[in-house]
C-alpha cells in the first residue's frame, strides 16, 4: 500500500500538469514545456515573401506587440482545408509546446488537430 501511495504521488503531478489550460499572457511562465494553451486569435498573416512562406496567428495582440505567436509553415498549410484566415477572431485550444523565437513566445503547429476551435 504504500508504495502505492507514492506510485500515486510521483506520476500525479504529471497527469494533472497535462489538464492546465493557460492563458496567452502565461505563455512565458512555460518556455520549454508542453501545455494547453487558450485564447483568441488576432490577427492571421501570411508572409509569401520570405522563405518557407510562413503564416502566424498572433494572439494577445496585433504584431509586434503580440504575446505568443502560433507558427505555421507553408508546406503544411495544405491540411488547414478551411484555409488559414478561418482562425481570426476566433478563440481557440492549443496543445503543445512553448518556444521561443527572438525572445517571444512561439508554437509551431503542423497539423489542424493541433487546434481545437472553440467559438
Amino acid at each position: 500500500m504504500r508504495y502505492l501511495i507514492i506510485f500515486i504521488c510521483l506520476v500525479s503531478p504529471n497527469l494533472f500538469a497535462q489538464d492546465t489550460v493557460i492563458s496567452v499572457n502565461e505563455t512565458s511562465n512555460y518556455i520549454g514545456q508542453e501545455v494547453t494553451l487558450q485564447g483568441k486569435v488576432d490577427q492571421v498573416v501570411q508572409l509569401t515573401s520570405v522563405r518557407g512562406k510562413p503564416t502566424y496567428f498572433n494572439m494577445g495582440g496585433n504584431y509586434p506587440k503580440q504575446k505568443l505567436t502560433l507558427l505555421l509553415w507553408d508546406s503544411d498549410e495544405h491540411k488547414f482545408i478551411k484555409g488559414t484566415q478561418f482562425y481570426e477572431s476566433k478563440t481557440i485550444k492549443v496543445l503543445d509546446t512553448i518556444e521561443t523565437y527572438r525572445g517571444k513566445p512561439q508554437i509551431v503547429i503542423s497539423e489542424p488537430e493541433q487546434i481545437e476551435v472553440l467559438e
